[in-house]
């Protein structure tokens, strides 16, 4: 078997230099924990719309260590159960498990201001290396972590995509960028059918006030969420090869569908809830503040709800009560 040490260390300064690695009790476990181990039996790499699989067993030790200590999320389980070495040639698709970046995950744990001595609740152990992380610094006894899939991990599929990691306190929040796979009760169903009777009856019919291409960026995509959360990004392509783009809110029975002409978008929305008209607020609220970043977003958690806003920004403002 091939050392990976020279790897491992090659990975920390690398982290340090981004400054994603800064506590000396942390480097010391990404250069002990050998990230290889957690990747069995193999991962899968984007080839755009396939996915190839890349087995330890049967890839150049060297090449896999390459790919074991990239800066990369790597995939080890598509559609909540296929697996690298149950697939001899690349296939399609959907990401339900991973073993997440690196530097997402060290700079997860140094937000946590982790000290000996410390105890940690871990909910989605995932292929495990971030508690393998934890268990080198703080001792095994000191951590526990907890998985609903006996196979591997992290699950699910996002609405919009776009996620944001909140650190908080019993006296404090905040949020910053990052993203994982959902859990599982979070995993959204696919919406399937005949699209076109899904959207036959319509309430109103306008010109966007913005493109709903925006929706492809992080901090729209993040805001869209937060203003509609039932929503669901749909593409589509008519027999013609023309491209269609729908939101759709199955639990609303509610829809807004999108068609652009000489550059301009009109929307066509239905149901109960005009899921466009308050996405579309949120973004014209969050352009004339300048387009503040996810960091700027304020959180606050009660038994009762979770409130979310930016200073300074009344329309920015929501509050998703819980049931």
């Amino acid at each position: 078997m091939t050392d990976s040490a020279p790897e491992r260390r090659r990975l920390a300064t690398a982290l340090a230099r981004h400054g994603d690695l800064i506590s000396p009790w942390l480097r010391a476990a990404v250069e002990a924990v050998p990230r290889e181990v957690f990747l069995r039996p193999g991962v899968f790499l984007d080839e755009g719309g396939l996915w190839k699989p890349v087995t330890a067993a049967g890839t150049e030790p060297t090449e896999w260590l390459r790919t074991a200590y990239g800066r990369d999320t790597l995939t080890t389980q598509l559609d909540g159960h296929l697996t690298a070495d149950q697939s001899a040639e690349s296939v399609a698709g959907v990401p339900t498990s991973s073993s997440t970046t690196p530097a997402t995950v060290v700079r997860m744990i140094e937000n946590l201001d982790l000290e000996p001595g410390h105890r940690v609740l871990e909910i989605g152990t995932g292929t495990g290396y971030s508690s393998a992380l934890m268990c080198h610094g703080l001792g095994a006894e000191n951590v526990t972590t907890v998985e609903v899939d006996p196979e591997v991990a992290e699950r699910a599929d996002t609405a919009l995509e776009s996620l944001g990691f909140s650190a908080w306190t019993v006296t404090g929040d905040g949020l910053g960028r990052s993203s994982f796979m959902q859990a599982r009760a979070q995993a959204v169903v696919p919406v399937a059918g005949d699209l076109s009777a899904r959207t036959a009856y319509v309430d109103s019919e306008r010109k966007t006030k913005v493109p709903p291409t925006l929706l492809d960026d992080w901090m729209p995509a993040f805001l869209a969420q937060l203003a509609a959360p039932g929503a669901h990004l749909v593409r589509a392509v008519r027999s013609d090869g023309t491209g269609l783009l729908y939101l759709f809110d199955p639990d609303r029975e509610s829809f807004a569908e999108f068609t652009a002409q000489d550059g301009r978008w009109t929307v066509r929305q239905g149901g109960p809830v005009p899921l466009w008209d308050r996405i579309e607020g949120a973004l014209v609220a969050w352009q004339a503040a300048g387009h503040p970043e996810i960091n700027s977003v304020r959180l606050r958690i009660t038994q009762a709800s979770h409130r979310y806003w930016i200073e300074g920004t009344p329309a920015l403002n929501w509050e998703h009560v819980l049931a």
